[in-house]
C-alpha cells in the first residue's frame, strides 16, 4: 500500500514538472565520437542490477503480501503433494499401468509448469500499471534500456 502511494506521488510530481529548457548552442563534434558514443551512460548489466536492487527493496517492504505468497506456496505444495502422493510408485511392467502413470506424471508436469508461468505473469500484470509512469519517465530521460526492465 505504501509503495503504491509512493509511486502515485512520484507520478503526480512528474506530471507537474516543467520540461527541461534548452541548454544553448552545441559545440562542434567529431563524427567518430558521435558514432561510438552511447545514448546511455552505464552498461546494460549495471542498469539491470540497479533495477533489480530497486525492485528487491520494493518487494521486501510489502510484508503482508510476502507472507500471503509464502502461505499460498506452502498450501499448494501440501495440496499437490497429497493429490499426487504415490504417483510413479506402481509396477511399470504392465503396459496399462505404465500408460496411466505416464499420463499422471504428464499431468503433474503440466500443472506445475502452468502454475509457475502464470504466477510470474500475474506478478508483472499487477505491478506494471502502477510503475508505468516511472518507466516512461526513465525511458524518456535515457536512464535505462528497455531490455533492462
Amino acid at each position: 500500500e505504501k509503495s503504491r502511494k509512493r509511486i502515485e506521488y512520484f507520478s503526480e510530481r512528474h506530471k507537474e514538472a516543467r520540461p527541461v529548457e534548452s541548454l544553448g548552442v552545441l559545440e562542434p563534434y567529431d563524427e567518430d565520437e558521435l558514432v561510438s558514443a552511447s545514448k546511455y551512460q552505464t552498461s546494460f548489466i549495471t542498469q539491470f542490477f540497479l533495477l533489480l536492487d530497486r525492485q528487491w527493496r520494493l518487494i521486501t517492504r510489502e510484508r503482508v503480501a510476502n507472507a500471503a505468497r509464502i502461505g499460498q506456496t506452502i498450501f499448494f505444495s501440501i495440496l499437490l503433494g497429497l493429490v499426487w502422493l504415490n504417483t510413479g510408485r506402481k509396477d511399470w511392467s504392465d503396459p496399462e499401468v505404465a500408460r496411466a502413470n505416464a499420463f499422471d506424471i504428464g499431468g503433474i508436469m503440466f500443472f506445475v509448469s502452468i502454475n509457475q508461468a502464470f504466477g510470474g505473469v500475474f506478478g508483472v500484470l499487477f505491478v506494471y500499471p502502477l510503475e508505468r509512469a516511472v518507466v516512461l519517465k526513465e525511458r524518456a530521460s535515457g536512464t535505462y534500456h528497455v531490455s533492462s526492465y
